[in-house]
């Protein structure tokens, strides 16, 4: 009996090692049989095909010159008052527009804003009135004033005949409350100055103002139109100002607003200040 105990002891241990039967566990019990392991093979990780390189194409948002003139066209027959009127892309947007007899001499001139400038491309529009004794060949021009020297940039010119009109000014048709007549655009001025134009203006009050190169305020004046408010009016003042040289400067006019006390409709010569 005890040799069959040994007996069935050692087959059980042999069936074990070589993968026959259940293992025994130390109390003598058969442990059950695990499955084999299985080999899992890593799916395959999907490989994402390379996207074509894009292509991003820049257009240009304007190849058009800094200020670009859409009416009058060359050759137009104009009268007075002349409206100017295109896009330009100017620093802070300010622009100068004169026009010239068929001697090239200056007989009107104003400035204007566009609607954008110094990076971004603006419209303007501007009335000018002139006066001459017969039907002529005469020019347009408008252009930026350069702010380091006054120098004309980026001038377009426009040729037209310019149609007889006489010394009225035209203003009650102009969309511009206040017009300097007097001095011109560039002129070189005396001290003092008399400085003269036509107004529409609250109350018809306006303010005069002389500014040097560095747009210092030389001197500002009240000034008194005629008429205004829904009529156009004259106004004249002589202004003595103080320079140690001759320098490039600015002629204001505007009046202040009845509201908040803004300067508005503003209207800009520049002219050179004598010392």
């Amino acid at each position: 009996m005890k040799r069959l105990s040994i007996f069935l002891i050692g087959a059980a241990f042999l069936s074990a090692a070589c993968g026959g039967g259940a293992a025994l566990t130390a109390a003598g019990k058969a442990r059950p049989q695990q499955s084999p392991a299985r080999s899992i093979t890593p799916a395959a990780t999907p490989t994402a095909s390379a996207a074509p390189a894009t292509t991003v194409a820049i257009h240009k948002t304007s190849d058009l010159p800094a200020i670009v003139v859409n009416g009058p066209k060359p050759g137009d027959r104009v009268s007075s008052a002349v409206h100017i009127f295109g896009t330009a892309d100017v620093f802070e947007d300010v622009l100068t527009a004169r026009i010239l007899d068929a001697d090239g001499t200056q007989i009107a001139s104003t400035h204007t804003d566009a609607t954008c400038g110094s990076g971004c491309r603006g419209d303007y529009s501007v009335w000018i009135a002139y006066s001459v004794q017969s039907e002529q060949k005469g020019t347009v021009e408008i252009y930026e004033a350069s702010a380091k020297d006054g120098s004309a940039l980026h001038k377009v010119k426009v040729p037209v005949t310019l149609s007889k009109s006489g010394p009225d000014c035209g203003c009650g048709d102009l969309e511009k409350p206040i017009w300097i007549v007097t001095p011109h655009d560039g002129d070189t001025i005396s001290n003092p100055v008399t400085i003269s134009g036509h107004a529409d203006v609250f109350e018809a009050a306006l303010v005069l103002r002389i500014l040097d190169e560095d747009g210092k305020v030389l001197i500002e004046v009240p000034v008194q139109a005629t008429c205004g408010t829904g009529c156009v009016g004259d106004f004249s003042a002589t202004l003595r100002y103080q320079v140690d040289h001759d320098q490039p400067g600015k002629i204001w006019a505007f009046d202040y607003s009845a509201k908040d006390g803004s300067i508005e409709n503003l209207e800009v010569v520049s002219v050179t200040l004598t010392a």
